[in-house]
């Protein structure tokens, strides 16, 4: 099983990757939404509904610790500029300690910033949750993650 500390966001920004520094959680999730269509020749007597899918999506939700020094990527400063922009984005792998390097890629496509919020609680580190809602097709990479 991978350990999640080896799975990293990328969000491209001048033309490169960069890594969202200082992450403690990344959660992708993908759906299919569907409409029902039981017509009266398959839903008469028979109690199951039939659905179709009418079209699949996809979004993102990372959290990371807001850096105490500004010397280092500032992955805030990232995602507060692009707010309500289109960004593209990877998930790869990352090998051992070095987790700021690109390794196999798992899945990547392009997303707008739709939603950020900052937590500073009291006595404890600060942080901050990101949502990226899917635009147009999930690219699935040559890695697959099994448990």
């Amino acid at each position: 099983m991978e350990r999640g500390q080896y799975i990293r966001l990328f969000i491209t920004k001048s033309n490169s990757d960069a890594v969202v520094a200082l992450a403690t959680e990344l959660s992708l999730r993908v759906s299919a939404s569907v409409e029902d269509a039981t017509t009266k020749d398959n839903g008469g007597s028979d109690p199951w509904q039939y659905n179709e899918i009418v079209g699949l999506s996809y979004d993102i939700t990372t959290t990371a610790l807001i850096p105490a020094t500004t010397d280092s990527a500032n992955s805030l400063n990232d995602f507060i500029t692009n707010v309500g922009n289109q960004v593209s984005w990877k998930i790869c792998q990352v090998s051992g300690d070095d987790n700021r390097t690109q390794g196999a890629l798992i899945c990547s496509g392009t997303a707008i910033i739709t939603n950020l919020q900052e937590n500073a609680p009291n006595r404890q580190k600060a942080s901050f949750t990101a949502t990226l809602n899917g635009v147009g097709a999930l690219t699935v990479g040559s890695l697959v993650v099994t448990e």
